[in-house]
């Protein structure tokens, strides 16, 4: 119990990265967003309301840039009386595609907010955002993509040990190939897309049952009309 409640913590020490927890909403056939990337609200209002104490009891929030330009959202803290809880923000940009004009960087100033860049645009977007107060941190690459491995110690070193992901299907797959989620929280609402909508987990590549990354289930609980499940990684 006493591991449980100090996981960030030891992760960071142990593991030199946080505790990371992958926040999932879909509808019954997994899918998060229609074929025209709507996808608010699939939750009701209750549900809506436990993710933003989720956001309370994390150090930072990890999106990417593709959420950012695609919703533009704030990320913030909006329960009553914790406004002022609301975590780091932290976005992983690895070519600069992110606006200034977006609201998380023109809110850097009320609430820390952290890009986080490969090494060859570091310079670039240091000088884009240098009139803001976004701190620019960059991080190796692996292919195409931010090295996840990297940026998480980079995040550890920076004091961070929970970070809660909101991310689209593409972030999240990267994640969970790179062994890099602890926790899953999937909300669930009743009802459904179809094979044309988005899934809520982009592919991971998984070709054989045996190769499937596998989860414990440890709570599930109704939440106005929808289903929440909390899952931890399984590493027996």
């Amino acid at each position: 119990e006493a591991r449980q409640l100090n996981a960030g913590f030891w992760s960071r020490i142990e593991h030199k990265r946080p505790f990371v927890t992958l926040k999932l909403a879909s509808t019954l056939d997994a899918r998060s967003a229609t074929v025209n990337g709507d996808s608010q609200w699939i939750t009701g209002h209750a549900a809506r309301e436990l993710g933003h104490l989720l956001r309370a009891n994390h150090d930072a929030i990890l999106v990417g840039a593709k959420t950012v330009v695609a919703d533009n959202p704030t990320l913030t803290c909006r329960l009553s009386g914790r406004e002022h809880q609301s975590p780091v923000r932290v976005i992983l940009d690895r070519e600069g595609v992110v606006p200034v004009a977006a609201k998380l960087i023109g809110t850097a100033d009320k609430v820390p907010t952290w890009l986080v860049t490969s090494n060859a645009s570091f310079a670039e977007l240091s000088e884009k955002f240098e009139k803001t107060a976004v701190k620019v941190i960059s991080a190796g690459c692996a292919g195409d993509h931010l090295d996840l491995h990297d940026v998480m110690r980079k995040l550890a070193e920076l004091g961070l040990t929970r970070v809660l992901v909101e991310s689209g299907g593409n972030l999240a797959a990267g994640l969970i190939k790179a062994d890099c989620v602890d926790r899953v929280v999937h909300f669930t609402a009743p009802s459904m897309i179809g094979d044309d909508g988005k899934a809520m987990v982009a592919a991971l590549g998984v070709k054989q049952l045996s190769d499937m990354p596998r989860f414990k289930r440890t709570s599930s609980h109704k939440v106005g009309e929808d289903i929440v499940v909390t899952y931890d990684y399984k590493t027996d």
